[in-house]
């Protein structure tokens, strides 16, 4: 789970850098990041995986 924490906030850090988000919408995405590496893990997925997903391509 601390792996999939890290790419959250990378990607919140990062969205807020460029887009300069609201407050509701990191509010949103933290919730359905968090929901979604909740259903990786659960789904077999690991932190390994997802970067190289998410890396590749």
């Amino acid at each position: 789970m601390k792996d999939f924490k890290l790419w959250i906030l990378a990607f919140l850090d990062a969205h807020v850098a460029e887009f300069e988000g609201a407050e509701n919408a990191q509010l949103a995405y933290t919730h359905d990041l968090n929901d979604f590496s909740t259903w990786l893990q659960n789904n077999g997925t690991n932190a390994s995986f997802a970067n190289f997903v998410l890396t590749s391509g």
